[in-house]
């Protein structure tokens, strides 16, 4: 699902990019239910009540093509470089210096949103369109440089959003999970240097390790507004999918509810229509499938980033 920007759309738009997660597509199988990416993107109004211009740019998750590519690269994340690109040279055709960019990911999508938040703020985006700007700017990311020619623009991410950021590289395994691990680049702030405001939904009851959380750790970007929720249920619960998506309307009413203090416009009739938040739903079961054999973790909010966490009140009334 891409809404393209008109390039002869006079005036400052919004861009809106919503990244998905690990075997979510936009036509979901029969029994899956949407993710919160997918629903978001779908609300978002395609102009708001002064005429100004909003597009959408919806990314598939990796692990939807082929049974081989469903398998290897849902199970290992192979595949995430491939949508990091897709999204950051979609915002290098597209941007202009007087947009708002708003990015948005579920799961390993957000992982990808959060690594493209960090090549906007260190390397940023050509001045016009060049044929190898992204071969430039990952090589440079994986060799850890901070080089950036002068005339290329840093554009400010004026709203991140994530649900349950899972990076989960590589197979699970002792042994296995090193050689299985694609190169996504160096370490550092994990919140790109220019984010201006950033919302993270967490998921409280979830215990399997292939979705352990990458919480958001300081320093933070000056200025920038941080809160990282946690809510009830598991991974499916709080990101959609998979899981109950009374559970889901939750969080996705939350981030909705602080995207459009962020100015992002939506179409309010369609949100009256589907959108059934009930924090005391049924969560979903853990141990099911492949997951029955993995290890089990219990995740400790409040502990990797204080300052920034917050706990949903459907978690302290349990």
């Amino acid at each position: 699902m891409v809404s393209g920007p008109s390039s002869s759309s006079p005036g400052p738009r919004r861009l809106v990019l919503c990244l998905d997660g690990t075997w979510n597509r936009a036509n979901p199988l029969p029994g899956v239910y949407p993710t919160n990416a997918l629903r978001l993107a779908r609300a978002v109004a395609v102009r708001d009540g002064e005429g100004r211009e909003q597009t959408v740019f919806y990314q598939e998750g990796v692990g939807t093509a082929s049974f081989f590519d469903s398998s290897i690269r849902g199970f290992t994340g192979h595949g995430i470089v491939e949508k990091i690109r897709e999204a950051y040279l979609h915002v290098a055709e597209h941007w202009r210096p007087e947009d708002a960019l708003y990015l948005f990911g579920v799961s390993r999508g957000a992982f990808a949103a959060l690594q493209l938040t960090r090549l906007l703020g260190r390397y940023g985006l050509p001045p016009k369109p060049e044929a190898d700007a992204w071969e430039r700017v990952w090589s440079a990311w994986l060799a850890g440089e901070d080089r950036a020619d002068a005339d290329w623009r840093r554009p400010p991410v004026d709203f991140l959003g994530a649900w349950d950021t899972v990076e989960a590289l590589g197979l699970p395994v002792a042994g296995l999970r090193g050689p299985t691990t694609p190169a996504v680049g160096a370490r550092g702030p994990l919140l790109g240097a220019t984010v201006r405001c950033a919302y993270h939904a967490l998921a409280f009851h979830e215990r399997r390790i292939a979705f352990h959380p990458t919480l958001w750790q300081a320093p933070f970007p000056p200025g920038c507004v941080v809160e990282q929720r946690w809510f009830r249920g598991a991974h499916a619960d709080v990101c959609g999918g998979f899981g109950n998506p009374a559970l889901a309307d939750v969080s996705l009413k939350w981030m909705i509810g602080h995207a459009r203090q962020a100015g992002l416009v939506f179409d309010e009739a369609l949100l009256e229509r589907t959108l059934r938040p009930d924090p005391k739903a049924r969560m979903s079961p853990l141990r099911t499938g492949w997951h029955r054999i993995l290890p089990l973790e219990r995740r400790l909010p409040r502990q990797t980033s204080p300052e920034s966490e917050t706990m949903d009140e459907a978690v302290l009334d349990e």
